[in-house]
């Protein structure tokens, strides 16, 4: 756990009584600002020492080589993807210093040994057996933070769907946004979540959700309803909208509605009249004006 700093304690701390990178550390040959998937990669590497919070940023060194120091904004630390991430390239890193030959481990492969265990609970006897695991399971594990370890999510693995550790989470009502304006590719259910992609280029991702959290009919007619009006105020009311793209944001609409208009006026007066009593159908499929 990281000790934290307040600005009175400065002074009794003379490794942090500066803002300038050479005084605050004078015995550190590099200082690194990192990233969060750079952080937990080399958290769960070979870990830090000598953490320290300030009041926006945390300061340590590196284990592996204590002569590297880190900065990192607290902001950015805690984020359950980029931590998934990392923690999985730390593993990939980790069993490149354990041999295949475990007759005599010297101490850096008895410490990824023990770095392994942690991040993954596994407990084999030699290399060849974390190898072979890790071969077959890496694209299906993901870190949880309930078991505080990388979990092999089985049902992914049995399917073939690759679990992507950069995946954002998304809360029900983002996702039924995307579904609404039709920018998802998504999995079947796996381990209790939905996989897929969020395509708006240039700014494609990965993300996962809770199945279970997809039954939230509140949410889903929120998303739904917030999709509606990104079709009308950012595609339908641009007057430069027009042939394929229209006929695209027109087909978008009645997807959402059942409606079924020819002309972009029609689709507006019938907008401007409905767009506070819609309310999500019974069968959840699309908005229906609220009688």
């Amino acid at each position: 756990m990281a000790l934290v700093l307040c600005a009175s304690t400065l002074l009794a701390a003379p490794a942090f009584a500066q803002s300038d990178e050479q005084v605050i550390y004078p015995a550190c040959r590099e200082v690194r600002n990192l990233d969060a998937m750079q952080y937990w990669f080399w958290e769960g590497y070979f870990g830090f020492v000598d953490v320290h919070d300030f009041t926006h940023e945390r300061w340590g060194r590196l284990g592996l080589e204590p002569s590297v120091c880190f900065r990192i904004a607290l902001v950015v630390v805690d984020n359950p993807q980029l931590k998934s991430a990392g923690y999985r390239q730390a593993v990939s890193e980790l069993l490149l210093w354990v041999t295949e030959d475990d007759s005599d481990p010297d101490e850096s492969a008895k410490l990824a040994i023990k770095q392994l265990e942690r991040l993954t609970g596994e407990d084999f006897d030699t290399g060849v057996e974390w190898t072979e695991w890790w071969e077959v399971s890496h694209d299906f594990v993901l870190w949880s933070e309930d078991e505080e370890r990388l979990l092999v999510v089985t049902e992914a693995q049995a399917a073939g769907e690759t679990v992507h550790a950069d995946a954002r989470t998304l809360e029900p009502e983002e996702y039924w946004f995307y579904a609404g304006r039709g920018w998802l590719t998504e999995s079947e259910p796996v381990g209790g979540f939905v996989f897929g992609s969020v395509l708006v280029p240039p700014h494609d991702f990965n993300y996962r959700v809770l199945s279970a959290r997809l039954q939230d009919r509140e949410a889903k007619e929120n998303g739904y309803r917030r999709a509606l009006d990104n079709l009308f105020v950012d595609g339908l009311l641009l007057p430069g909208l027009q042939g394929d793209s229209l006929d695209t944001v027109i087909d978008q609409i009645s997807s959402l509605t059942g409606e079924s208009y020819d002309d972009r006026d029609s689709w507006v007066a019938w907008w401007d009249l409905n767009r506070e009593r819609l309310v999500l159908s019974p069968t959840g499929d699309r908005l229906v004006i609220r009688r």
